[in-house]
């Protein structure tokens, strides 16, 4: 699972609104596809190996590799960087 990085929340709020607005603010990548809430989020690979992400308003983020996090970046240029959430144990 991965999670806007409360670390870059200043730096980025731009990017962290937009996230949380459209409700990728958090979310599980499995494969070809991403969960956000309820949501099932269809993830395009492009030639090159770039992950798109296409949004429920209809709108795009790239999903880009930075070190040991994601940078999503939104057609709108606002980006957040996303921080992988260690697996938690035990049962809710």
């Amino acid at each position: 699972m991965w999670e806007v990085d409360s670390a870059a929340i200043r730096s980025a709020a731009p990017g962290a609104l937009t996230a949380f607005v459209n409700g990728v603010h958090v979310i599980l990548i499995d494969g070809d596809h991403a969960y956000a809430g309820t949501q099932s989020l269809a993830i395009r690979k492009t030639d090159d190996g770039q992950r798109t992400l296409q949004l429920a308003d209809g709108s795009t983020a790239q999903l880009l590799p930075s070190g040991d996090a994601l940078d999503l970046r939104f057609a709108g240029g606002e980006h957040v960087m996303l921080r992988r959430q260690p697996a938690r144990s035990g049962t809710p």
